[in-house]
């Protein structure tokens, strides 16, 4: 399971909420790799007291894009560090949990997603981080953390993602109904927000498939 499936919905809760709140600071800014060519185009509009920052985190991008992972990470730990109040910093956090569950140190990538936890609020940015901690649990077979994480996650509940993970912590736990439920709703969510379900129907597909082989 890749922790970082489905950012795309990821993206548009971003996005939703700074619609919502009326905070440009990302606006249409992804945290994917892809980010860059809207980054720099939404960085013409940033006042000049936010350059420092702002230049700050398009270094970090730019590394990240280069695959520079160790020059990412210094660049990412200086925006924690010297802008902890930001959403810059946040958004960096996330991006060294990530480095760091692809250098394999899950226990490092657990101790930046709580970084987000205590310092993003109710954002999508914590609730990004919530959904990764519920998937790192369930690659450590650590079911009953991961849906501990997901009893807090809020508002964002009923969001794809949301649904989709808590199907796979039920599933891992051995509730097949519940799981069943859980994607199912992801499934029409799915499908109400015009997202692509076909990863949604192959996990149901799976279940249906599995207890089709029980003797």
């Amino acid at each position: 399971m890749d922790p970082y499936a489905s950012e795309n919905e990821q993206i548009e809760l971003i996005k939703d909420w700074w619609k919502r709140n009326g905070m440009p600071i990302l606006g249409g800014l992804c945290i994917g790799l892809g980010a860059i060519y809207g980054w720099r185009a939404w960085q013409s509009q940033v006042s000049t007291g936010a350059d420092e920052v702002s230049t700050a985190y398009e270094e970090l991008l730019t590394h990240v894009a280069e695959h520079r992972s160790e020059s990412a990470k210094r660049a990412a730990r200086r925006l924690v560090e010297n802008h902890q109040d930001s959403q810059y910093a946040a958004f960096a956090a996330l991006m060294l949990a990530r480095l760091a569950v692809e250098a394999g140190d899950v226990a490092k990538a657990m101790d930046h997603l709580q970084w987000v936890l205590d310092h993003a609020g109710t954002t999508p940015l914590a609730k990004i981080a919530r959904l990764r901690f519920a998937r790192l649990y369930l690659e450590e077979r650590k079911g009953a953390q991961a849906a501990s994480v997901l009893e807090g996650q809020g508002g964002a509940a009923d969001s794809v993602l949301h649904k989709e993970t808590e199907g796979d912590v039920l599933l891992a736990q051995g509730k097949i109904e519940a799981a069943r439920k859980a994607y199912q709703e992801a499934l029409e969510a799915a499908r109400a927000a015009g997202s692509d379900p076909s990863f949604v129907q192959m996990k149901l597909d799976e279940i249906g498939e599995a207890e089709g082989s029980r003797p």
